[in-house]
């Protein structure tokens, strides 16, 4: 009896103590901020619809995500729980109340006064950044690190990367396409030179009619953009949002000597992941890619 109590403790002691704490992990976040975890986080709330996403395609169970933001639809199960209000606009005490264990903020996009406010509180904040698609590839591993999901995070960016790669590829001999991504109606907003939607106009071979790289979304007029000339001009859908869409497609569409109509290529696309900078960004491409190089859309 008493050689196998000895060997029971050499085992143990060996392997650290089977009911020994897990050590202590930290994470450092796009905004350099330094954040300790005892454990893996089993209660997460993502801050907007993109990292709820991010969170899924990296490997944490639905059930793990506790609520989300407004407009969170995918995948579908998410849409289920409890919101806690717009991206823009997080209700603080409702996150609070679902006790979370962390919360995922963005950094274009979260209020630092939610992010500061929710850490005051105790409660592990990670904010990554998916303003660019470097940022958006250096979002895996710092989710991952956080979620204790390192492995599964650098596959989920390897096939994240091969898809980008893909959709190069098949760019490397076409024509250098103008192309005016429209994502508001009243105002018109297009999508500038600083944002991720300019580099998949690069990433399939065209260049964006508005190009400023200090520009995001800026506001324009019918008259600049008719001045302006695009050869094709994406109007992007979001959720219900389509009626809005479609006055700006007949309008432009009304105007024969615009290059976009006349090539056939005032198109309404309906495509939450091509603006959600996420893990399905490239499966948005592929759309906007079939969508402008479609038969009949003019020379390419």
């Amino acid at each position: 009896m008493r050689t196998l109590r000895l060997k029971f403790f050499v085992f143990f002691a060996l392997s650290g103590g089977a009911l020994a704490a897990a050590p202590a992990y930290r994470v450092v976040d796009a905004t350099g901020t330094e954040v300790v975890f005892a454990k893996p986080p089993k209660r997460i709330i993502p801050l907007q619809p993109s990292l709820a996403e991010l969170a899924d395609r990296i490997g944490t169970s639905l059930e793990e995500i506790v609520g989300v933001s407004a407009y969170t639809d995918f995948p579908p199960l998410l849409k289920s729980k409890p919101t806690i209000g717009p991206y823009s606009k997080p209700n603080l005490e409702e996150i609070v109340a679902l006790k979370p264990d962390l919360v995922l903020a963005g950094r274009d996009g979260t209020p630092k006064e939610t992010v500061i406010r929710l850490r005051k509180l105790g409660i592990p904040v990670i904010t990554v950044a998916t303003e660019t698609i470097a940022g958006l590839r250096e979002s895996y591993p710092i989710i991952g690190a956080a979620l204790g999901k390192k492995a599964e995070a650098e596959r989920a960016l390897a096939d994240f990367d091969h898809d980008i790669e893909a959709l190069k590829a098949r760019a490397k001999n076409r024509q250098n396409l103008k192309v005016m991504l429209q994502v508001g109606e009243d105002p018109l907003v297009i999508a500038g030179g600083k944002t991720f939607l300019n580099e998949g106009l690069t990433i399939l071979g065209c260049h964006n009619a508005y190009p400023d790289p200090k520009q995001t979304y800026p506001r324009v007029s019918v008259e600049e953009v008719l001045k302006t000339d695009p050869e094709a001009i994406i109007l992007i859908a979001m959720g219900d949002d389509i009626a809005s869409f479609q006055r700006a497609e007949k309008r432009w569409k009304s105007f024969p000597k615009l290059a976009a109509t006349k090539w056939n290529r005032v198109i309404l696309l309906h495509s939450d992941s091509l603006v959600r900078p996420g893990p399905r960004f490239p499966a948005g491409l592929v759309q906007l890619e079939r969508t402008l190089f479609a038969p009949g859309r003019g020379h390419w």
